[in-house]
């Protein structure tokens, strides 16, 4: 994957089966770096976390959950997260805070 590409496909054509043979890819290549999976709704992260579940291929993938109401604002909570799973889905609302409010996470431990 050498560019950054745009997929718009109309729903249910795929887009998250796209997404799902892109972070079997990103796991091929980086292993122990999480990859955020972002979607623009909390009622979307349960959703697309049980997609990336059931559609990839990388033996024992770890999908993690991440909504505004679930999550304890400490890094502790944000080490156990990124060293559990390999892709956490989560709003960009999320994204941010983690990034760039608290530090929680920094865009050098992303593979995706």
């Amino acid at each position: 994957i050498e560019a950054n590409t745009i997929i718009h496909l109309p729903t249910g054509t795929g887009k998250t089966t796209v997404a799902a043979l892109l972070v079997d890819y990103y796991l091929k290549q980086q292993p122990i770096q999480l990859i955020l999976f972002l979607v623009p709704s909390q009622v979307l992260v349960k959703q697309q976390a049980q997609e990336l579940r059931r559609l990839c291929t990388w033996p024992s993938i770890k999908v993690g959950e991440a909504t505004g109401n679930h999550i304890n604002w400490s890094e502790p909570w944000w080490n156990m997260t990124r060293d559990t799973y390999n892709v956490l889905v989560c709003t960009p609302e999320v994204a941010r805070k983690a990034l760039i409010d608290h530090g929680f996470l920094q865009v050098g431990q992303l593979s995706l």
